[in-house]
């Protein structure tokens, strides 16, 4: 059972406190102190929004949360993302409460300097990084995020299935508003979310927002016991394929560890093992938050059996890992990280994957969610797309700009389709 005590109480600079009344011996903001302070009238829902999750009432954070499967807003994940980047980024916890006291909303925020070309390709990109030449922080400012700056396929934000959706959005859209004016936020995002949460929160549309497709979801549903048993069902193809880049693996000499956070993957986590992740960062496309190692190391401390770290070993020395999350029945494929001389000669990414499948399906994973790059690879595999969506509002003049060209700052993907396209079979 998740408590208060659980999440050790770091403190950080209160920047909310004088936002907060208590009704009833309930941490809430009234409407009286919300207008003394300066947030905007709310209708009849209030809200408490607090610096830390060690700051927030975990009763009422838990009571919206669907136990252990909603690993991305246990309160030890958020704060395994406040106290390892709390020097690069600011974090809310705010959680929305109706007529009646009760919760009707939680959600995550976070305020964070953004590079915003970032989904940016081809012509446009290379005319970006031309005017950087001059102008290094063109197309950089600070983003409000409904969400933590973790690119982990996920929303933070919840909403009480019986709560008025009108209601809460109208307060969420109240404080996102104030925190972008107080913290000069030119543009507030709200990522990410499935076509089924969308049919909800397109009502965000009518305070400002455009919704914009964002990278596919690749998933694999699973009917094996084990990846030896997905390999049975393969074709001959691609069952040859299959036991021809493992046996590539296994002849150059390495061997894969996996090891859970409450068996001490943060003390294996070195910061030689942490570079190897900066180095698949640095040559990805899209560049989102550069994570640090304490990050990976509070995960593994903060989660413990949930938190799954694949280490590829050569003789001693590490050479790749996959952090991966359990959140029964959903299995969360999130980082990896590579030697890249390696990977050339054993085919370590895709060994790495095979051997993060084989886990979570001997430990009854009905769903392996695979993240949302190297769909070529992933489709052999049987993975089909989920389509995923993120809404945003730009403030001010350069908002006015941004949403001229935001069919080139925001470009689709290239494939969305919820259909497995399998190239082996």
């Amino acid at each position: 059972m998740e408590h208060a005590n659980q999440v050790s109480q770091a403190t950080c600079g209160v920047e909310t406190g004088a936002d907060v009344a208590r009704t009833d011996g309930r941490a809430i903001v009234d409407r009286e102190q919300q207008a003394v302070n300066g947030w905007p009238e709310t209708a009849g829902y209030c809200f408490r929004l607090s610096d830390s999750i060690d700051e927030t009432n975990l009763d009422d954070w838990n009571s919206l949360r669907a136990g252990q499967r909603d690993v991305f807003m246990a309160p030890g994940f958020i704060a395994a993302v406040e106290r390892s980047m709390g020097g690069m980024v600011k974090c809310w916890t705010l959680i929305v409460y109706d007529e009646k006291h009760r919760p009707a909303a939680t959600a995550c925020l976070s305020l964070m300097p953004t590079d915003g070309a970032i989904l940016a390709q081809g012509l446009v990109r290379r005319s970006i990084r031309a005017v950087r030449c001059v102008w290094r922080r063109f197309l950089h400012f600070n983003v409000l995020f409904l969400g933590l700056p973790v690119s982990a396929s996920q929303s933070h934000l919840r909403i009480r299935p019986d709560a008025d959706s009108q209601q809460v959005l109208a307060t969420i859209e109240a404080v996102l508003n104030q925190l972008a004016r107080r913290h000069g936020a030119r543009v507030v995002v709200l990522k990410e979310f499935t076509a089924t949460e969308t049919q909800v929160l397109d009502g965000f549309e009518r305070h400002g927002y455009f919704r914009v497709e964002s990278l596919p979801l690749n998933c694999l549903d699973v009917r094996y016991s084990d990846f030896d048993d997905f390999c049975q069902s393969r074709s001959g193809r691609a069952r040859y394929n299959l036991r021809r880049s493992i046996r590539k693996f296994e002849e150059a000499g390495l061997r894969v560890v996996q090891i859970t956070g409450a068996e001490g993957a943060d003390k294996v986590y070195t910061g030689e093992v942490h570079r190897l992740y900066e180095s698949v960062w640095d040559r990805a496309d899209s560049q989102l938050e550069k994570l640090p190692a304490e990050f990976f190391r509070q995960l593994a401390c903060n989660l413990g059996k949930q938190a799954v770290f694949s280490f590829a070993y050569r003789q001693n020395r590490i050479v790749g890992f996959g952090c991966s999350l359990i959140a029964d029945p959903d299995f969360h494929m999130l980082f990896v990280g590579l030697d890249y001389d390696e990977n050339r000669q054993s085919e370590l990414y895709f060994n790495l994957c095979y051997k993060e499948l084989d886990f979570a399906m001997r430990n009854g994973a009905k769903t392996v969610l695979m993240g949302q790059t190297a769909d070529a690879f992933k489709s052999r595999l049987r993975c089909y797309h989920r389509p995923l969506y993120f809404y945003v509002r730009l403030r001010g003049p350069l908002g006015i700009l941004l949403r001229w060209f935001s069919h080139v700052l925001f470009p689709p993907p290239k494939s969305a389709s919820e259909t497995c396209c399998d190239t082996h079979d």
